[in-house]
């Protein structure tokens, strides 16, 4: 993927001042990561150890909707262990490993009526580029 990003991701390549984001070229595109890890989902929340999932994806995710992709939720499968440390015994490992794929195999048909990410477009920000203060994603304190 990060060569992906390398060749994509040049100045007037497929993107320019003015289309990125809700302009970009891959507008009307959708994109959505798939990722394995091996800890449990537990190490992967807020606060975990392994730190948030969320907070790990968003540079891949904001990259994707820089260039004018849609972005779904990703399809994260926690637990799938490689070697090393092995958090439950071989059966239960397997029997997860075909639920994982039952549960992948279940969303795809349906990932043409999921709602993307929420980003902010071109319209969102003031002309210094900050977000209005009216927007719904500001944080009100």
């Amino acid at each position: 993927m990060k060569g992906w990003f390398d060749r994509v991701l040049v100045y007037g390549g497929l993107y320019s001042g003015s289309r990125r984001y809700n302009r970009g070229h891959f507008r009307g595109k959708t994109a959505m990561c798939s990722v394995t890890a091996g800890s449990p989902e537990q190490a992967f929340m807020p606060f975990g150890r392994a730190g948030n999932m969320v907070e790990w994806l968003w540079p891949m995710h904001d990259s994707l909707y820089y260039v004018g992709f849609d972005v779904l939720v990703p399809q994260v499968s926690y637990g799938v262990q490689g070697g090393g440390i092995r958090y439950q015994g071989e059966g239960t490992f397997r029997k997860q490993l075909e639920q994982k794929k039952a549960a992948w195999a279940e969303r795809i048909p349906t990932l043409s009526c999921e709602p993307p990410i929420p980003f902010t477009g071109w319209d969102d920000w003031d002309e210094k580029g900050v977000l209005r203060q009216d927007h719904p994603m500001r944080w009100r304190l």
